[in-house]
């Protein structure tokens, strides 16, 4: 099965390397490839950026409780992710594909990444990622919640709120105390996690984007917990 947006523009050989990859690795279940971004007002910033995510299934499956690095319309799947998943629901609208995802990784099928780009992704102001921001912002979260509390045994989903940039925190203070409490959360997250380096480095990530420094003096101190994911 080939997705496809309707405004969207694929590359002429797209279907034949994704079908090639496909029928080459059997045991692959959805292949998705770089994106360029293109757009017909100037004045966009990403016009013409090219976005890439990782090859590798386990990096992949780790990344998707951060961001979702299979791009639904330049993805190449077998049918029996969508029936074995359940397809998609709509009650996570605006971000089924990425609750479809997160579904189809725990019981163990496999996800791939082309290097090169195969599709050409239009910016414009009534995309739907643009104009269902809000909406999109709240599914995530809570399909973030439901994948943590699969993952972890029905521990603590609030890692969710840590992982969507602390949004639910006002302040780093805030932030600070939520992590105190984290700690053991986030230990066994990396424990659980297909690539324990990966899920070392979404956290890593996350406080250094919120406190703009992962060696200051506020996020230096759980710095040996990164260390102790890894």
């Amino acid at each position: 099965m080939a997705i496809f947006d309707h405004d969207d523009i694929c590359h002429h050989e797209r279907l034949a390397s994704q079908l090639w990859f496909m029928e080459s690795l059997p045991y692959v279940d959805i292949v998705d490839s770089a994106i360029t971004y293109f757009s017909e007002v100037k004045d966009l910033a990403t016009a013409s950026r090219v976005l890439c995510h990782p090859c590798e299934d386990a990096v992949i499956k780790t990344k998707l409780l951060r961001i979702c690095p299979i791009g639904h319309p330049s993805a190449m799947s077998r049918r029996n992710l969508f029936t074995d998943a359940g397809g998609y629901l709509a009650e996570f609208s605006r971000a089924e594909d990425y609750a479809l995802w997160c579904r189809a990784a725990p019981p163990g099928k496999r996800f791939a990444n082309l290097e090169e780009s195969l599709m050409f992704y239009r910016l414009h102001p009534a995309r739907t990622s643009q104009v269902q921001c809000q909406r999109m912002a709240v599914k995530d979260i809570e399909i973030k919640r439901l994948c943590i509390r699969a993952l972890l045994g029905g521990d603590d989903a609030s890692l969710a709120e840590l992982l969507c940039l602390g949004l639910y925190h006002k302040s780093n203070k805030s932030l600070a105390g939520a992590l105190t409490g984290l700690i053991p959360v986030i230990l066994k997250f990396g424990q659980r996690m297909p690539c324990p380096n990966t899920s070392a480095d979404l956290v890593g990530q996350v406080l250094a984007q919120r406190f703009n420094d992962a060696h200051s003096s506020v996020s230096g101190g759980y710095w040996w917990v990164l260390l102790s994911l890894r």
